[in-house]
């Protein structure tokens, strides 16, 4: 019996068949099948590595093309920047879009995104200000609407982030000082100070505290002194000043109404006008 198993490539009842005894019997009886899938192994194999391949490929050039997008948006958020301190603010916000559609979808890393945000924020921040601002030009009872400005302003400020109803103006200092949009910021508190002047001086006080904290500019703080708005004298001093070239036109145009309001106008024209040339 065991000669006729031996002669069919079966294992053999004579002795305890080992496990490679048994295998080399069964490869015998089907080289053809085993040949089959040990070439079918093969190719599998060779796809597999091809696809691990493909896909090492394809990784590696995603991050290649995020790497650019985001050079690309650092560049646009850097024009933005530089737009602005031209006192260019649509140019500034188109980059700042461009800057936000170059990483649309997943694209680029969430710190590079939180600027993109913040300088979002801070652009429409100043447009808003600016057009609270333009906004005091309109006549309303035949007189220039400045009273609008108040609930505006308070309204702006709010919803940027900074509470100015608070008690203690350090706080709110400190987050304006902070700020890449400081020198408009303090400005429209020096522009809704004096919005507040005849109708709620205590709110008034407060406004320049925090000013005088937050842009601790040595020219602009000496103007921010709430006494010097009766003082004719010391307010032309101040304009003769070589410190008032250097000023914004926000901070110019209210010292040329503080001086009118001190019945120094030939001094207030002067000074608008030579701001007007420059």
């Amino acid at each position: 019996a065991d000669v006729e198993l031996y002669l069919r490539d079966e294992a053999v009842q004579a002795c305890p068949p080992t496990a490679g005894y048994r295998f080399r019997k069964f490869a015998r009886r089907h080289k053809r099948a085993l040949a089959t899938a040990a070439l079918a192994g093969l190719v599998l194999l060779a796809a597999l590595g091809v696809a691990a391949g493909s896909i090492g490929w394809a990784a590696r050039d995603r991050a290649a093309r995020e790497a650019v997008l985001e050079q690309e948006a650092g560049r646009a958020l850097e024009e933005a920047e530089a737009w602005y301190r031209r006192d260019n603010l649509p140019e500034a916000l188109s980059a700042v879009k461009r800057a936000e559609a170059l990483l649309a979808g997943d694209a680029g890393g969430e710190e590079l995104r939180q600027r993109i945000r913040q300088w979002q924020a801070d652009l429409r921040m100043v447009k808003r200000l600016e057009e609270i601002r333009l906004q005091q030009s309109d006549v309303k009872d035949h007189r220039l609407d400045h009273a609008s400005a108040d609930p505006a302003y308070a309204a702006a400020f709010r919803e940027y982030g900074i509470d100015l109803a608070s008690p203690d103006p350090i706080v709110a200092a400190e987050r304006i000082h902070a700020s890449g949009i400081r020198e408009p910021l303090a400005a429209a508190l020096d522009d809704w100070a004096w919005v507040r002047i005849n109708t709620d001086p205590g709110g008034r006080e407060r406004l320049l505290a925090v000013a005088r904290l937050a842009d601790p500019d040595d020219w602009r703080n000496r103007f921010r002194d709430p006494g010097l708005g009766k003082n004719r004298q010391a307010l032309e001093a101040l304009a003769d000043g070589p410190g008032v070239a250097a000023q914004p036109p926000t901070t110019v145009m209210l010292l040329g109404r503080a001086l009118l309001a001190a019945g120094a106008g030939p001094k207030a024209l002067a000074v608008l006008s030579a701001a007007q040339q420059r």
